[in-house]
């Protein structure tokens, strides 16, 4: 993972899923439809696929 402040344009990543959603605070709400990862990488889940697919 890389934090998107390292980029010089980030509005060009646009999000494709939540990832460590079993840690979240649980004040922290997102009000979209993006796959909710629990604790391990997208690589492993089946909703999200694969990175290296797109």
């Amino acid at each position: 993972y890389v934090t998107i402040g390292f980029f010089d344009h980030p509005e060009r990543f646009a999000p494709q899923a939540h990832a460590y959603w079993d840690m979240k605070l649980p004040w922290v709400e997102f009000r979209d439809d993006l796959p909710r990862v629990g604790r391990y990488s997208r690589r492993r889940d089946p909703a999200v696929g694969n990175p290296a697919d797109r």
